[in-house]
């Protein structure tokens, strides 16, 4: 399947991938417990039983896999920092571990030194009818709206205040003014494709223009973007590499921010989900989200073709 490189993001603009702590880093024994090291030993949560107490190991492993970020032409890594790794404990009586900082410091100061920078998706059903476009904008305004219309407007929806009333706190004048000057840019983080969504590109360019024309066009970071394919142990890896789907799928939604962009939509960011496959929340490494292959048995990684797509439609 080839695809075309030519709707490459403007320039200022930032290309780049990103993955969580809990999913990847591994190094369990070097940090606090969590929630999700409970939940996931209970027997039937995680859909294949595994754990992320080694996940992809990226502790010990960082500097080579930042290497394979630079590889795909990317210049920006969006990762999250584990707060049971800083505050084993948590609370800061409860001690720091300096390990923890530690590790942040030097993943950080790698980004920087390689030129990086450090940095829900719904569609609800239209039958047509008044009441139901009417449904469907109260539901942006309990979902959407609820973060969205105190940072453009300084107070709470329409809808929101008119139903919840009374207990819906109100925001003072000052707290107001400070809120709408508070925004200087917008994530939006549509999710992976699963069978329980749909797939549809045309979509993300729909939710752009929403917000621009409902939020005073702001700059927006999309955050999270990717589709997943079955980990399947029958196949040999050279087979698994050729992830055209995942290619498709970038291709087709950035043609469609291509197109918001050009309506006037001033998206700065496109962050690809994952950068890695990684242990997923509920589905363990039963899914492959990842431009990375990784080799559950050694940790090994492997390019997939989705990462060579990348590095040719980044080079500038």
């Amino acid at each position: 399947m080839a695809h075309s490189t030519g709707t490459a993001s403007p320039r200022g603009s930032s290309s780049g991938t990103g993955t969580s702590a809990y999913q990847y880093e591994g190094a369990v024994d070097k940090r606090g417990q969590n929630i999700w090291d409970t939940f996931s030993r209970i027997p039937g949560k995680i859909a294949d039983g595994s754990n992320a107490d080694i996940a992809n190991d990226f502790y010990h492993r960082y500097k080579e896999d930042l290497n394979l970020i630079t590889a795909m032409n990317m210049d920006s890594f969006r990762f999250s920092i584990a707060w049971s790794r800083i505050l084993p404990n948590g609370t800061i009586s409860g001690g720091i571990n300096k390990e923890g900082v530690e590790f942040y410091n030097s993943l950080i100061n790698e980004v920087i030194a390689k030129g990086m920078q450090v940095s829900h998706w719904f569609e609800p059903y239209d039958a047509g009818s008044a009441a139901d476009r009417r449904a469907r904008r109260r539901a942006l305004d309990f979902m959407l709206g609820w973060f969205m219309h105190p940072v453009a407007h300084g107070e709470y929806p329409p809808a929101m205040r008119r139903l919840v009333g009374g207990r819906l706190p109100a925001f003072t004048a000052e707290q107001s003014e400070m809120l709408r000057g508070y925004r200087n840019s917008i994530p939006i983080g549509p999710p992976a494709y699963t069978p329980i969504f749909f797939n549809y590109p045309p979509g993300l360019r729909e939710l752009l223009l929403y917000v621009k024309r409902r939020y005073n066009n702001p700059t927006i970071y999309i955050t999270e973007n990717g589709t997943d394919e079955a980990n399947n142990s029958t196949i040999p890896i050279s087979e698994a590499l050729k992830d055209e789907t995942r290619i498709g799928f970038h291709y087709k939604h950035l043609q469609f921010v291509h197109k918001a962009i050009q309506e006037g939509v001033k998206v700065k960011g496109y962050f690809t989900w994952t950068f890695m496959d990684c242990f997923e929340f509920g589905d363990g490494f039963k899914d492959r989200f990842g431009l990375i292959y990784v080799d559950r048995a050694t940790l090994a990684r492997f390019r997939k073709k989705s990462s060579y797509w990348f590095a040719d439609f980044l080079r500038r």
